[in-house]
């Protein structure tokens, strides 16, 4: 929608310039409300809560976040809304921390498959695995999604656990062409499973395929070096 807003403003401008000023008042109105509607819409009000959240957890002030996370999620559950909340790895572990035992208290109260994504991200970014692999795994299968897969795949990586991170990633292996981010992300999984478990001639398959779809992908010339390490 915010493209579409644009696009309105711009073709307002340029109605006014070529003096087309009665349908340049329609389209200009059109955009405000178009802009009107997006400011108070619930997907920018839950943005802009997680943002808060964000700036209280730099104060320290977790009661408060968790308050704005709560009131976020019930007004929007896009799984990319949990990248608002979290900072560069290292920063105010503590606070986050505290903050991720927090809201994993309240999981009874709000256990559906983004609330444990959401807790799960945040243990994942201050480097608490185990707990992301303990949350995600009470998910059932049927009810995940490939963001939630990615995160589970990456905890059992991280632990060492290569066997159960790649039987993960196969049961959601995209089948063709053209791949979403997530689902690169598994293909990666897979080939970087397979790099660890010794199976090199499947690793080098999955490398070939995520490089012919996108060689510039995040960590495809890490599973590349890897590959090349072992090799040795």
């Amino acid at each position: 929608m915010s493209l579409l807003i644009l696009i309105g403003y711009i073709g307002a401008g340029i109605l006014f310039i070529l003096k087309i000023n009665y349908v340049a008042i329609i389209v200009l109105v059109a955009a405000i409300i178009l802009h009107i509607f997006r400011m108070f819409s619930p997907s920018t009000r839950a943005v802009t809560l997680l943002l808060n959240a964000k700036q209280a957890i730099g104060q320290g002030d977790i009661e408060r976040t968790v308050k704005l996370i709560l009131d976020s999620i019930a007004l929007n559950t896009d799984e990319n809304n949990v990248n608002y909340i979290l900072d560069q790895p290292g920063k105010n572990t503590e606070h986050y921390l505290k903050l991720a035992f927090i809201l994993e208290n309240k999981l009874k109260a709000n256990d559906t498959p983004f609330f444990r994504y959401f807790v799960s991200s945040i243990f994942y970014n201050v480097g608490n695995t185990g707990k992301v692999v303990e949350i995600m795994k009470e998910i059932p299968q049927k009810d995940l999604s490939l963001k939630n897969v990615r995160i589970l795949g990456a905890a059992f990586m991280e632990l060492k656990n290569f066997e159960e991170a790649l039987a993960l990633f196969e049961k959601f292996e995209p089948e063709k062409a053209p791949f979403s981010s997530d689902g690169m992300a598994i293909l990666l999984g897979i080939g970087q499973s397979y790099a660890e478990t010794k199976n090199i001639k499947k690793a080098k398959e999955y490398y070939t395929r995520i490089a012919q779809s996108n060689s510039k992908f995040p960590g495809l010339s890490i599973l590349g070096d890897r590959i090349k390490e072992i090799e040795k």
